[in-house]
């Protein structure tokens, strides 16, 4: 029986070349350099980047190691590379 780690099995999106995971039960461990291309995160852990809210959490026990999760920027994110809506209002 083989056994496969959960890792493995989440979805991953390319965030300026670093590939991050979209499972919140299954962050990635990344080093903390990342932050110096992606931003510093708000005091809530969150930041944006290319289309994507990266949840970011510190690691306890190693402060050079953070845990970080992407999920889709809404519509009205600068950041967000979204179509304008094709809806008018008159």
């Amino acid at each position: 029986m083989s056994a496969r780690t959960l890792d493995d099995v989440v979805d991953h999106v390319s965030v300026r070349g670093t590939m991050v995971s979209t499972s919140p039960f299954c962050p990635s461990t990344l080093h903390v350099r990342c932050l110096e291309n992606w931003g510093l995160p708000n005091r809530h852990g969150k930041t944006i980047c290319d289309g994507y809210v990266l949840h970011v959490q510190f690691n306890r026990n190693n402060d050079t190691l953070m845990h970080v999760y992407a999920t889709r920027a809404e519509p009205d994110v600068p950041d967000a590379p979204f179509l304008p809506a094709a809806c008018v209002i008159s």
